[in-house]
């Protein structure tokens, strides 16, 4: 478990309680949007059903971690189970062809856990949010990176999602959250796991509004 969860750019003590909380649940389709170097997609690689279907959805360059580079996919594809399928999807997850990529992938399968730590702005994480989760089955896990104000790093609000879409509007979510570990920028980091009922509760954009659940 504490294997799984190093070398992830997250606060070690928020993100192995995660950890547990996917491992436990040993997910058979798992999609990560934002992975940057691919740390926690290593953890979900280890979490997952030795039989998962395991997908990444990252933005190259992008604004929130830069993504990887051609040459660290055979590192990162090194990450799955040999019984595993990992599919690495480079292109912006906003992009109607982007969450075509992902349907296609999924062939009808219901994703069991949803990792969003993409687009930090507040437009942004609600459109993955509002894109991806109706994919989820109900009782699935969607967990959030960054749900602590972020003071010093402007236009990150993944914490007013948390606080007006999610906090008390689902009946089962989990906060792990540690004071600490600063890295220079103030406050960072809080994970927050919802679990998925079918229904987004408030704040929908406009792109979830094209949906129904």
């Amino acid at each position: 478990m504490s294997d799984a969860a190093a070398g992830a750019a997250q606060k070690f003590d928020e993100f192995v309680q995660l950890v547990e909380l996917v491992e436990a649940r040993k997910p058979q389709t798992v999609l990560e949007i934002g992975t940057m170097a691919g740390g926690t997609l290593r953890a979900w690689c280890a979490c997952a059903a030795p039989d998962a279907l395991v997908l990444s959805v990252d933005l190259p360059d992008g604004a929130w971690g830069g993504g990887y580079g051609e040459a660290d996919i055979p590192r990162i594809e090194g990450y799955r189970q040999p019984g595993q399928r990992l599919e690495l999807i480079r292109s912006d997850s906003h992009l109607p062809s982007t969450r075509q990529q992902v349907v296609e992938a999924l062939d009808g399968r219901e994703i069991d856990f949803l990792f969003i730590d993409g687009d930090h702005t507040l437009p942004g994480v609600r459109q993955d949010f509002g894109d991806y989760a109706p994919f989820v089955r109900i009782g699935g896990l969607v967990a959030f990176h960054d749900i602590l104000p972020h003071p010093l790093v402007p236009g990150c609000d993944v914490d007013v999602l948390w606080a007006e879409d999610v906090r008390g509007r689902y009946a089962t979510t989990w906060e792990f959250t540690v004071v600490g570990d600063e890295r220079g920028h103030g406050s960072w980091g809080g994970i927050g796991v919802l679990e998925w009922d079918g229904r987004r509760r408030a704040g929908v954009s406009d792109v979830a509004s094209r949906y129904t659940f």
